[in-house]
């Protein structure tokens, strides 16, 4: 299987941004919501989908539900639509947690959760509906 569990992507990605302010716990639940709305728009990997044969020799599609976690395998290909929203979601979650310790005297760097939430909302509208998007190929 070409592809990472939740948990491992979220290892990375604390490891990988060290602006990051938010625990690998608080990441993988990020990463976990940004993978339960890419699957609500679209298949996770096709083989979550098989075809089988029923009693008469019909083939039919079968659709199997596909419980995600934390120790859940997200295939390269799937993780590049899902990368973008996930770390969106995690520099939000970080600017709120900046924002939040501006009573604290604390002077925030990047952009603010408002600008952050602006561009979760346009990648959702222009591109996650398009890019999680799939169909089995059918021949007739």
């Amino acid at each position: 299987m070409a592809g990472k569990t939740i948990q491992e992507l979220a290892q990375a990605y604390t490891e990988d941004h060290v602006t990051n302010l938010l625990p690998v716990s608080q990441v993988a639940k990020l990463f976990l919501k940004a993978v339960a709305e890419y699957q609500a728009r679209g298949n996770l990997a096709q083989e979550h989908q098989r075809i089988v044969k029923n009693d008469a020799g019909v083939a039919q599609l079968v659709s199997e539900v596909v419980v995600i976690d934390e120790s859940s395998v997200i295939h390269v290909s799937d993780w590049g639509v899902i990368k973008v929203l996930a770390e969106l979601f995690c520099e939000k979650e970080g600017a709120l947690l900046q924002e939040a310790s501006k009573n604290h005297s604390h002077d925030p760097f990047g952009r603010n959760s408002s600008e952050i939430e602006a561009d979760i909302q346009r990648y959702r509208d222009e591109r996650l509906g398009k890019l999680a998007f799939s169909v089995l190929a059918t021949t007739i």
